[in-house]
């Protein structure tokens, strides 16, 4: 599993993959950020970075989900759901992600998101690394204490600095479908050859 941590500045995590019961060699990507174009959201707030504490397979469908925007609503009951993220909002605040399984009788999965007041860390070097920020130390700090006091942490620090927020929130892009790209070149086409023969009638 290993460990993410966030500070209210930073978002760092371990580089450990597990396989086969043990701690691979290589390191592994676990901050992500989103691609040109792509746009992220999180409980109405549009998302600039997140880190996965789970199985490989959790990244890419944990990123879907914010591709569509998630909150407290939304059904995870597709995917591998033995994960802990941390998601970043442009706003500044880091929203921790827990699926648990619904109450009701179709018993799906269900995320819990929480947004963090303060410090938080996920995974599990998860209490290595509070109690090193609870004494006022960094998330780097934190991190670094879970890799070398939990046997399930290693490798190297990843790091997400978190910018400014935006003066004024974004908003998720809006994309016209290829029938309103038609009509409104239609109605376009039609107002040019009207305006055309009113000129030749004048």
């Amino acid at each position: 599993m290993s460990v993410a941590a966030f500070d209210g500045k930073l978002m760092v995590t371990d580089s450990a993959i597990h396989t086969d019961g043990q701690i691979s060699p290589s390191e592994f990507r676990k901050i992500y950020t989103p691609d040109e174009g792509e746009y992220w959201e999180i409980c109405g707030v549009k998302a600039i970075a997140f880190a996965v504490i789970g199985t490989p397979v959790v990244y890419p469908q944990f990123r879907k989900l914010l591709q569509s925007g998630i909150d407290n609503t939304s059904d995870a009951s597709s995917f591998d759901n033995t994960f802990d993220a941390i998601v970043i909002g442009e706003n500044g605040v880091a929203y921790q992600v827990i699926p648990s399984e619904s109450t009701k009788s179709d018993k799906h999965t269900v995320l819990n998101i929480i947004p963090a007041t303060g410090f938080l860390a996920v995974g599990d070097g998860a209490q290595f690394a509070l109690s090193v920020m609870s004494i006022g130390k960094s998330a780097r700090a934190g991190v670094k204490a879970a890799i070398n006091l939990c046997i399930e942490c290693g490798g190297n620090l990843q790091i997400f600095e978190v910018p400014p927020a935006p003066e004024t929130p974004s908003k998720r892009p809006t994309f016209e479908t290829t029938e309103e790209t038609m009509d409104k070149l239609a109605k376009a086409v039609t107002e040019e050859a009207i305006a055309e023969a009113d000129a030749k009638v004048a």
